[in-house]
């Protein structure tokens, strides 16, 4: 392939194909979390996206108790916890199959 060439096949993956894999990634991540972190935590953490200027309490981190006694958590966050409970399942899969 011509050096032209892969700079805008790479180029296209860059700004194309990335991004759209990332969004996948990240909604997968958030729903999972969303659907499942309060059955596992049997209703004390509750994951919603931030509002601006919500989570701004420094030192806080990114999980806020509420009012009503539960905590909310932000969707970043979430979508990391969403991600290492697919994870989790990838391993217990690897190791149960074995």
């Amino acid at each position: 392939m011509a050096p032209h060439r892969r700079m805008i096949v790479e180029a296209l993956f860059e700004f194309i194909v990335q991004p759209i894999v990332e969004i996948v990634i990240q909604l997968s991540g958030f729903c999972t979390a969303w659907l499942l972190l309060p059955v596992f935590t049997l209703g004390r953490v509750r994951v919603e996206p931030s509002t601006k200027g919500f989570f701004v309490k420094p030192g806080r981190g990114r999980i806020v108790k509420q009012r009503g006694g539960y905590y909310l958590m932000e969707a970043e966050l979430a979508s990391l916890y969403g991600l290492l409970i697919w994870a989790v399942i990838g391993f217990v899969f690897l190791l149960v199959r074995q």
